[in-house]
This record gives structure tokens, C-alpha cells and sequence, in this order.
């Protein structure tokens, strides 16, 4: 059972990354304002320098997926929470280069509410079969 709890706090990383995406749906939805409360410390030392997610990254890459001494379930699910994570890092990279035109229409609320939805819900869905 440790190894799954184990397993299961490396989603934490994109569930960090991704409160960023859903402001939106925190101001339009209040009900769901723990969740951005819940992840406000760790928000904060994640994106305390420009350099913190990329240290963090390569801490869990290097210290935990390429360790083999490890179980093969906690590198796994590691590897599964970089992948999400890069996957939130790309939402953010396309955020950036959207034209102003869209910036300032509904259409980006909705990108952002559909966006913070999958990632929301993928990361649920890993850390529910991961302590299964």
C-alpha cells in the first residue's frame, strides 16, 4: 500500500501545473475553490523561480524512472506524471502564442475550461487506479 500512495503523490505535479489553466472555472464555478486552495502552498514553491518545474522534472526523471532499484509501479506512474506534465506544459506554451483576438473573445474561456477539464480529470482517473 505505500508504494501506491507513493505512486499516487507524483500526480501532484501536473494537478500544480494545471491550476493555472482553470481560473476561470474557479470564478465561474465557487463550489470548486478548494481545489485551486488545497494546491495554493505548493503552487507558490513550485513556481517560486523560473527554474523550479524544470529542477523538479529532472529530479523525478533522474532520481526516480531511471532508478531500477525502485518498484517498477512507482517508476511508472513517475513516468506517467512527467508525460501529463508535459502535456500541461504544452497547454501553457500554446496559451502564449494565441492572438489577442482570441485572448479577449469567450473562445479562450472555454479553451481554458475544456483544457483544465481534461487535465483534471486524467489526473483523477490515474490517481484513483493507482491506489486501487
Amino acid at each position: 500500500m505505500l508504494w501506491r500512495v507513493v505512486a499516487a503523490l507524483f500526480y501532484m505535479v501536473p494537478w500544480i501545473d494545471s491550476i493555472s489553466v482553470g481560473r476561470f472555472i474557479y470564478s465561474r464555478f465557487r463550489n470548486l475553490i478548494f481545489i485551486y486552495m488545497m494546491a495554493g502552498p505548493l503552487h507558490k514553491v513550485y513556481f517560486s523561480s523560473q527554474f523550479a518545474p524544470l529542477v523538479i522534472f529532472f529530479i523525478i526523471f533522474l532520481a526516480v524512472v531511471k532508478n531500477t532499484n525502485l518498484h517498477h509501479f512507482v517508476r511508472f506512474n513517475a513516468m506517467q506524471a512527467v508525460m501529463l506534465d508535459i502535456l500541461v506544459m504544452l497547454v501553457h506554451i500554446l496559451r502564449t502564442y494565441i492572438p489577442p483576438q482570441v485572448v479577449w473573445s469567450p473562445l479562450k474561456d472555454w479553451w481554458d475550461m475544456i483544457t483544465w477539464v481534461s487535465c483534471f480529470s486524467t489526473i483523477l482517473y490515474c490517481v484513483f487506479w493507482t491506489l486501487r
